[in-house]
């Protein structure tokens, strides 16, 4: 042999051992990686260059494999990840929800501090309710809705239904139904304190932005009509089923009042498409649907979306009073 030719072939030794030993410890990793390194130390041995090239094209396979194992581990691990994301989404309301008085969120007209237990904030469309508490000589000024139809039930107290001058007084256990566009208002009459229950179909927002109140200094007086008679006052608590409904004109929304005797029952076909609610004004009942149970005890209120029938029972030894509102008003012919 060429001294020439040893020191070319020394030379192409040593870069081929550095190549080796500069291989990515990654490769380490790999049951191939290990056939390579093992060629390489066969190599340091003292192997030819032709091994040298076979463990060369070997390494680039091995670099190959795990290039795509490295894909096919990238894509497991996005798909742990993303599914819970996907999964985190809201769930939609549900159907049948119970609200006290303290999940209300308070409002004010004039002197008057109203509670709104089911408004749009929540999710409702189609209706909204209110518990009004005032006392003497308080009065809630007189306001429009311009699309909604307004139904107020005097649970307690007395009040007088004002429009423009005229007075109309209002008794326990009298509605009134204010279609919209009409001008009215309440004052708060008699020696004790009256409690009343609203509910607006559809919801009407500017009631609880204060927009409504005509009280306010330098606030406008509201823009609407009088109709003699379009307002009607209605009795309630002496009726045991629906008191509001379409023959009366009520388009939008539908009243009933049930007083239950101890363990009585019924089923209120509450709207599939549309909204309704409970609200116990005395007593306690129990809500069931399926195997979906609800208690509610006084003053607590059933928000009911899309919901259907529902079977409601007294489970008070004494009775239970319960207002059931709907929008639309015929649940049977929701669409």
């Amino acid at each position: 042999m060429k001294p020439e030719t040893g020191v070319q072939e020394n030379r192409r030794g040593i870069e081929m051992q550095r190549e080796c030993e500069t291989l990515p410890i990654a490769v380490s990793l790999s049951r191939y990686a290990d056939e390579s390194l093992g060629g390489c130390l066969e190599f340091k041995n003292g192997h030819s260059a032709s091994q040298h090239d076979h463990i060369r094209k070997r390494f680039w396979r091995v670099a190959l494999r795990l290039c795509v194992s490295a894909v096919i581990l990238f894509e497991a691990l996005a798909a742990l990840f993303v599914f819970p994301l996907s999964a985190a989404e809201p769930d939609p309301p549900a159907r049948l929800r119970v609200i006290t008085l303290a999940d209300a969120v308070s409002f004010k007209m004039g002197r008057i501090e109203g509670k709104r237990m089911v408004y749009p904030d929540m999710g409702a469309k189609r209706l909204t309710f209110n518990y009004i508490e005032s006392q003497p000589g308080d009065e809630f000024p007189q306001h429009v809705h311009d699309y909604s139809d307004d139904t107020f039930l005097v649970l307690q107290g007395q009040v007088d239904v004002r429009q423009g001058d005229s007075r109309r007084h209002l008794g326990t256990g009298y509605a009134a139904f204010v279609p919209n566009g009409q001008i009215h208002g309440t004052i708060t009459t008699g020696t004790e304190k009256a409690l009343l229950i609203s509910f607006q179909a559809p919801p009407d927002l500017k009631l609880y932005s204060g927009e409504r109140d005509s009280s306010k200094p330098g606030a406008k007086p509201p823009v609407g009509v009088i109709t003699p008679g379009a307002v009607q006052l209605l009795e309630f608590q002496n009726k045991h089923g629906f008191f509001l409904h379409r023959r009366l004109g009520s388009q939008r929304v539908a009243v009933a009042y049930r007083t239950l005797k101890p363990a009585e029952e019924f089923q209120a076909d509450l709207p599939a498409s549309g909204e309704g609610l409970l609200f116990v004004w005395k007593g306690g009942v129990a809500v069931q649907q399926g195997q979906s149970r609800h208690r509610l005890e006084e003053k607590n209120l059933l928000f009911a979306t899309d919901a259907g029938k529902v079977l409601v029972k007294n489970t008070t030894a004494g009775p239970s009073i319960v207002v059931q509102v709907q929008s639309p008003p015929d649940a049977s012919k929701a669409k």
